[in-house]
This record gives C-alpha cells, structure tokens and sequence, in this order.
C-alpha cells in the first residue's frame, strides 16, 4: 500500500491534492515523507481554547476551563469526556493520588473499585498516562531524572493500560499494579 501511494504522490491527477494526516511522522517511510510538505499544526492558545469552551459549555468556572486545558494540552477531543463535571470531580481525585510518590493502599483500592465501569476506566487510564508522561516532561526540562526507570515504568503503565483494553483484562488488578 505504501507504494501505491507513493505512485500517486508522484504522479497525482491534475488538480488533486492529497491530505494526509499522521500524529507519528517517523512511522512514515521517508521515501513518502520527501514527497510531502511538512505542516505543524499547533493546539489553539489557552485565550482561544478558553473562549471556545465558555461558549460551549457556560456551567464551567474559568479555573475548571484552565484546568481542562493543562490536562488535555489544548485538545478537544482529549477533554470530551470529562466535560460532565461528576467526571472532572473523578479526574481531580484520580490526580490526586496518582500524583502522590506512595499513595495510600486505601486510596489505591477506591479507584480499582472505580475502575470498573468503562467510563470511569477511561479517565483512570488517562489520567495515570497523562501523570507520568508530564512528570517526565517536567524532569527533562529540570535536567533531574533517571532515564531509564522513568521511560520503563511509563513504557509498562503504557502497554498494560493498553492490554487491559485489547484483551478485557481486570480493571481493578491494572489499577493496584500501577499504582502499588
């Protein structure tokens, strides 16, 4: 399939002009790439964001609009499923632990019983990802951390969140071996 877009790239029809989108450019075969313009696409400032979200939903305070901003990068579509404010009190008191260095084992089992609906484990999730992918922007940019068990622990919540999905694994076991 890559060659036969590479055929057309090269030698498009009058008049056509192909689109093509992609969130990891190194996944992309350079041979495609080099036949491709290169355009950024950068998410929308926290004014534009917060202007879009008080339009769209006048129930939330700025400081939760800023907060939903922080959490999703400026993405939409990453913040859809917390715009239910029973969701964004889940994503506060996920934070909250998940953010704590040893979190109590009581706090840890609250949320594998939360875990248990889909909804409810597509916040955990996020929030758990989120948490340690930010904690290893803020060391990079400090300077102050340890590569390779950051990067590990980050690559195992990762492919475990995502083998819980694929195979219907327990929700409430992912939850206590994340976070034990």
């Amino acid at each position: 399939s890559a060659n036969a877009l590479l055929k057309m790239l090269e030698e498009p029809s009058p008049n056509v002009f192909f689109l093509l989108v992609c969130h990891q450019l190194g996944q992309i075969l350079p041979t495609v790439r080099s036949r491709c313009r290169l355009l950024k696409i950068s998410p929308p400032s926290k004014e534009v964001f917060s202007k879009v979200m008080k339009q769209k939903l006048s129930n939330l305070s700025s400081s939760d609009i800023e907060e939903l901003y922080e959490l999703s990068g400026g993405s939409y579509n990453k913040i859809s499923m917390f715009l239910d404010s029973d969701k964004l009190d889940l994503y506060r008191r996920v934070s909250e632990i998940v953010s704590q260095p040893n979190p109590q084992k009581s706090a840890v089992f609250e949320l594998a019983q939360l875990a248990s609906t889909d909804e409810n484990w597509k916040i955990i999730s996020f929030v758990i990802e989120t948490t340690l992918q930010n904690s290893i922007k803020q060391k990079t940019l400090s300077g102050l951390w340890d590569i390779e068990k950051d990067l590990e622990k980050f690559t195992q919540s990762k492919k475990l969140i995502a083998d819980s999905n694929q195979f219907h694994l327990d929700k409430s076991h992912i939850v206590t071996t994340l976070l034990s």
